[in-house]
């Protein structure tokens, strides 16, 4: 009995480990992308506006393989549709409409704003634990 009480700690042990750490690396390709997003919106040139566009849909992709707990759903909805927003200011970029391209860009910040928000704890959430 003592012994299998021993192996489920270090089980729960290594899982929240787990957990804890893709939580990290969630947050870290997020914050990778938020500066991609600040790189894009403040580039002066195509070509630099193209490499942070790039990086973004690279970390958005990354993003895709974590998982979101019982927000899943919408975390990826969200994904999606900022993907969507980064290619079409590609493609805008690539036509030359540099200008354009920049602008489209800014809606990112509200989607992000607003898809954030799914992930922050609610007064019960931090009182009880989630």
């Amino acid at each position: 009995m003592r012994g299998c009480m021993k192996y489920l700690i270090l089980v729960l042990i290594l899982v929240s480990q787990s957990l804890v750490g893709q939580n990290n690396d969630l947050s870290l390709t997020m914050k990778n992308m938020g500066l991609s997003y600040k790189n894009a919106i403040q580039a002066t040139d195509p070509e630099s506006l193209e490499t942070h566009l790039i990086d973004m849909l690279g970390y958005l992709k990354q993003s895709e393989q974590f998982s979101f707990n019982d927000k899943k759903e919408a975390s990826l909805e969200g994904l999606k549709k900022v993907a969507n927003i980064v290619k079409q200011a590609q493609a805008f970029n690539q036509a030359g409409e540099f200008d354009k391209a920049i602008l489209h860009l800014k809606p990112i910040d509200k989607l992000r704003k607003k898809y954030h928000k799914l992930h922050e704890p609610s007064f019960w959430d931090l009182l009880f634990g989630q």
